[in-house]
């Protein structure tokens, strides 16, 4: 069910992409997309997943749009409120599948520590407000779900700023025929294939094993043996795959 909706929002069919970009996007829209996203929250982080994420929280005003709007919840009026979906029967609604969707991206420290603080500060802030101006009852179990992410972010924040400004230090001592930095943790990626993958043309990111010289560290090691296990593997399935869904009918 996951992958067929992974790729249903990758298809240019589906005009989900060219939504994103499509300027400024209503607060049902947002809260539609978060709905969109919780469906493939159970799936495993492979490209395609990755893609989706980054499409949404890198390369649109998703992010942004999302913070503002959460930010004025607590400013609407009577008028402003109908229709709203966390006015309605289930207030809890919008915040748990914010908690789902969040909870999920931490699986990408870095990714997470990039595009997750703001939001979730708007969040802590915005939470008591709305309670106080409109007499919501936001469940005492996602605010504490939200301070507890909080913190959690913040460490990884940390954590990144660290390796980033380590990672001079490390190209230095990497003297190595590297094709720049991996674009995610290769403990994020998924050790299966996804359909995607297989039906797919595209090569994966991939570094040489070296040859001369040391790794400039135990993680530099794995991440370039893991990618080049990993392709190997899935590579045949592709090999495989690719000449018959050429040919279907013979």
């Amino acid at each position: 069910m996951q992958e067929e909706v992974i790729q249903n929002l990758l298809s240019d069919r589906s005009g989900f992409t060219e939504q994103l970009k499509d300027g400024e996007l209503s607060g049902d829209w947002l809260v539609l997309i978060t709905r969109i996203l919780v469906k493939i929250c159970d799936s495993g982080f492979g490209d395609s997943k990755l893609k989706i994420f980054q499409n949404v929280f890198s390369h649109s005003d998703y992010p942004k749009q999302l913070t503002s709007y959460i930010s004025n919840l607590p400013n609407h009026n009577e008028r402003e409120k109908k229709g709203i979906i966390i006015y309605g029967t289930t207030p809890d609604r919008f915040w748990h599948d914010l908690l789902v969707v969040f909870e999920d991206i931490t699986k990408l420290p870095s990714f997470a520590s990039q595009n997750l603080p703001v939001l979730l500060k708007a969040i802590k802030r915005t939470l008591p407000a709305i309670e106080e101006e409109h007499g919501l009852h936001i469940s005492d179990e996602i605010k504490d779900k939200f301070e507890v992410l909080l913190v959690k972010i913040k460490n990884m924040k940390s954590e990144y700023v660290t390796k980033q400004q380590d990672m001079p230090n490390q190209r230095e001592r990497n003297n190595d025929e590297d094709e720049g930095d991996p674009p995610n943790d290769f403990r994020e990626i998924s050790i299966y294939p996804s359909i995607i993958e297989i039906t797919s043309r595209n090569i994966p990111f991939l570094r040489k094993n070296k040859i001369r010289g040391p790794y400039s560290g135990i993680h530099h090691y794995l991440d370039v043996q893991f990618r080049l296990l990993r392709r190997g593997f899935c590579g045949t399935f592709q090999t495989r795959h690719l000449p018959i869904s050429r040919k279907p009918h013979e």
